[in-house]
């Protein structure tokens, strides 16, 4: 049965070009006979105008040779079969003028000569002119029959009306006669036209139908005697085309094996070589989840189910727009997003194979991410410079000076030599830990806009620390962020000195308490919003926290010193709330109050300064430590066997070493502490750590004076 289906389909697809072509000609004859028809109806219509304008022509002499006779039948009894016939005609025959004239002005139904009705159409608006003019004559002469007609009865009526009216008649009938001429031979000349269409048209469709003819039989005829090379061809070309089309295609069965032939691209796509005959589970199995993969069968099992609708369930296609990563041939992994459609073939009403569809999506993807990111940037920048507004303007100036010494450091280190992959990583090293300075000071003062574009940084400097093999043109993309950073820069630095001048005139106070001195007014400004910044990290990472300081006003303005202990306020902050403070539910389980305490003292002295800052969260973990370092292969199990715990506090000022699970805007880079070494040894100082598991955690930072 599927076989005489199968034949039968072939026979029709090898002659459906001749059935298309019987098809098309019959459309072509349909389309000459209605356009014929119209045009004889056209004729017909043109002709039954023709005919009433003739009738109109009559009826004027008629009128006139009517009136002429009442005229000289004055002598005669008014009442004589013969005169009151006259009046009755010379009644009709008006009553017909006023209804052939209103039908050529709008349309109508009027009595033809034999007495039938008949509908004529309105003249057109190139024809009316005559008419217009035959109106305007008829109305005067209409007017003085019907005060006649009306008197007409009476025998004391005046022989005087009757002339006046016989008068008018000689002076209109003339002219109406002639204007009933011009319309007749407008209507002739339009008639003749359509008929020649006609005529033309007739010769045209026979021209055609003989051309057609000989084409077909020299197309068709051709055609079936080459048509086993183009089933050949045909063959060759599909192969040629899955050779060449740029997605991957593959049929599978009802046991989801994987046809014989597909698509060159299909394996450069899916990371698989040969999958000829391959069960299409075991290629999924390296790309998706188990979960997915029972889903995904599934799923197919239900297009092979004839009795769901193929578009009912194209939305719940499981593979449509995953995220994977897949073997690009070449020994390295890559991740890509795919999109999976799936078809029905059809044998007749049987469903035979599934059609599948696989396309490489990712630059789609990461144009749709892009776009979504810069429209979201241009959105927080509103939100930056609504928070400029609200921030002291002298704290402003310092950030635009940090942010110009961190942009300018970074640049440095892109101009730098270094071709060596170590010296590449290096410089990528201190690009990250310049780009999470900025990230930390425009973050404590609710500078998101500028820290999201800092973290964007970031991501592609992690990016290209992944790559297994660098050049210098990887460095590129790093030079046009940073040019994006520094224009963010600009911005805020414009609105700065707009609100300094305003500052200047007087029109804007800054909110500083009186026992606070001018000098200082900086620097409580930044311990203001370093309470901001604590209660933003804790709302992100779904805690509480008091955050109390101590003499941090103490310390001398617009100094290296004064810098640094802003910048290692930020990152000891960060980490302590992100792991230090634990959420309100497990505090409440170790009996401690839901809400954590970080304290930030600074003491100054004749001969140093020192930092201190504390929290009352659940210490340092030295075995996550530990296990972050083997888990990574930094160190094996073995090698750290004998590490004391003052040992392992050492890793976590490692370049990219971070306990820390999963990578976000506030951490996971593993390069907080990594700026908070570099700060204190630039500057000579020394860091203590004290951590008590379950209790608190304190850093301490001494500085020489």
């Amino acid at each position: 049965m599927a076989k005489q289906l199968e034949l039968k389909n072939s026979t029709f697809s090898r002659y459906r070009g001749l059935i298309q072509s019987i098809v098309l000609f019959l459309v072509l004859v349909i389309a000459v006979l209605t356009f014929n028809i119209y045009t004889i109806f056209l004729v017909e219509r043109n002709s039954t105008q023709v005919a009433a304008a003739q009738q109109l022509r009559g009826l004027t002499q008629t009128i006139s040779r009517d009136l002429y006779d009442l005229k000289l039948s004055q002598s005669e009894d008014i009442r004589s079969p013969h005169i009151q016939y006259t009046l009755s005609q010379l009644t009709l025959n008006k009553d017909r003028f006023n209804k052939i004239v209103s039908a050529f002005d709008q349309g109508g139904v009027i009595e033809d000569s034999l007495g039938a009705q008949v509908s004529i159409n309105a003249l057109e608006d190139n024809q009316k002119v005559s008419l217009e003019q035959i109106k305007l004559q008829w109305h005067s002469l209409n007017t003085k029959l019907d005060g006649y007609l009306k008197v007409a009865n009476d025998i004391n009526t005046p022989a005087l009306i009757l002339d006046q009216v016989v008068d008018s008649t000689q002076g209109s009938s003339v002219s109406i006669y002639n204007h009933t001429n011009s319309i007749l031979n407008e209507l002739s000349q339009a008639s003749l036209q359509q008929a020649t269409y006609l005529r033309y048209l007739q010769i045209t469709a026979i021209s055609l139908a003989v051309i057609y003819f000989v084409v077909f039989m020299f197309y068709f005829v051709r055609r079936l005697t080459t048509s086993d090379a183009e089933a050949n061809e045909a063959r060759r070309e599909t192969t040629e085309i899955l050779d060449t089309v740029k997605t991957g295609l593959f049929l599978l069965d009802n046991d989801l094996n994987i046809g014989q032939q597909y698509s060159k691209e299909l394996e450069q796509i899916i990371g698989h070589r040969d999958i000829g005959g391959k069960n299409f589970s075991e290629i999924l199995t390296t790309m998706i989840s188990v979960d997915d993969m029972d889903t995904t069968q599934g799923f197919i099992k239900q297009l092979y189910n004839p009795k769901v609708k193929e578009r009912l369930i194209a939305d719940l296609n499981p593979l449509a727009r995953i995220e994977t990563t897949v073997d690009d041939l070449s020994g390295y992994q890559r991740t890509r997003f795919l999109d999976f459609k799936f078809s029905r073939v059809y044998s007749g009403k049987d469903i035979i194979r599934v059609l599948v569809n696989v396309s490489d999506i990712t630059d789609t993807v990461k144009l749709e991410q892009r776009l979504l990111q810069e429209r979201e940037h241009n959105d927080l920048q509103i939100d930056m410079l609504t928070t400029i507004l609200n921030t002291d303007a002298a704290l402003i100036t310092d950030f635009i000076s940090a942010v110009h010494k961190h942009t300018d450091t970074i640049n440095e280190i892109l101009k730098g030599s270094g071709t060596s992959q170590s010296e590449l990583q290096q410089k990528l090293q201190k690009i990250f830990r310049e780009a999470h300075n900025l990230k930390g000071i425009s973050s404590s003062l609710g500078l998101y806009a500028f820290a999201n574009a800092s973290n964007a940084f970031e991501d592609k400097v992690t990016s290209l620390q992944k790559e297994p093999s660098l050049s210098g043109d990887d460095f590129l993309p790093l030079a046009v962020s940073l040019d994006e950073l520094i224009k963010l820069t600009q911005i805020i630095d414009q609105l700065n000195k707009r609100i300094s001048s305003s500052q200047a005139d007087g029109t804007v106070q800054v909110n500083v308490p009186e026992n606070i001195n001018k000098t200082t007014a900086p620097l409580f400004a930044f311990t203001q919003n370093l309470q901001q910044f604590a209660q933003d990290l804790a709302k992100r990472q779904f805690k509480q926290v008091k955050l109390t300081t101590q003499s941090l006003e103490d310390a001398t303005p617009k100094t290296s010193l004064d810098e640094a202990i802003r910048d290692i306020a930020i990152q000891v902050l960060r980490n302590a709330v992100v792991h230090g403070i634990e959420s309100p539910s497990i505090r409440l389980t170790r009996q401690k109050n839901q809400t954590g305490h970080v304290q930030i003292k600074l003491h100054v002295d004749s001969n140093q300064v020192q930092l201190t800052i504390e929290d009352d969260g659940q210490g340092i973990n030295y075995d996550a430590i530990k296990a972050k370092a083997i888990s990574s292969g930094l160190y094996s199990e073995k090698e750290m066997e004998s590490w004391e715990n003052r040992k392992l506090l050492g890793l976590l000022f490692t370049p990219g070493f971070s306990t820390y699970n999963q990578a976000d805007d506030d951490a996971g880079r593993g390069v907080g502490l990594d700026v908070v070494k570099d700060r204190v040894q630039k500057l000579g100082g020394k860091i203590g750590i004290h951590s008590q598991p379950g209790q608190f955690t304190r850093f301490s930072f001494t500085f020489p004076l």
